[in-house]
């Protein structure tokens, strides 16, 4: 009698340890699904032939942006190659056939006085949060700059002294 007692809290000690795993990994499976879908990513493969008009240069690049859990904030990086005179580089608002009005910066190179010399890789990179979005986001919230590049809406612009509308140019998808 006393075996077959043990033999059945065994039994059911086992079935509650599987039990409890089960649901010890049910739990962490959707923490990461949930963690996954909260962390969206863009990114924009920019060139010259994406201008409006296009232009005709060497010069390509990468922008990714990667919005953080809660949406609180957008982290995004810029690298560029086979580039020179780099003056700014903004997220504009705009279709692809279209020049919008930027929205938010990326990079300006007036803390150290003048546009870059060559280059050819990181050109940036940072987080945007609401507080730094201008024109007409500004005072709006991140959630509409999401929106806003979900639709299609949105592209990165690098402007140069030789092509102060924007040298490369990518739509954020």
């Amino acid at each position: 009698m006393l075996k077959t007692k043990f033999k059945l809290l065994v039994a059911f000690g086992a079935v509650g340890l599987a039990t409890a795993l089960l649901i010890f990994g049910a739990a962490v499976n959707s923490f990461y699904v949930s963690a996954q879908q909260q962390q969206q990513q863009f990114a924009a493969k920019l060139s010259g032939k994406n201008e409006v008009p296009p232009v005709i240069t060497p010069a390509t690049g990468i922008a990714t942006f990667t919005v953080s859990p809660g949406g609180i904030s957008l982290h995004y990086v810029l690298s560029v190659s086979h580039i020179t005179g780099v003056m700014g580089a903004h997220l504009h608002a705009g279709p692809s056939t279209q020049n919008g009005p930027a929205i938010a910066g990326l990079f300006n190179p007036s803390v150290a006085g003048h546009p870059t010399g060559k280059v050819h890789g990181s050109l940036s990179n940072g987080t945007l949060k609401a507080s730094n979005l201008t024109g007409p986001l500004a005072g709006k919230e991140l959630s509409d700059l999401i929106l806003l590049i979900k639709t299609g809406n949105t592209y990165v612009n690098v402007h140069t002294t030789q092509n102060r509308g924007g040298e490369i140019r990518g739509q954020l998808s």
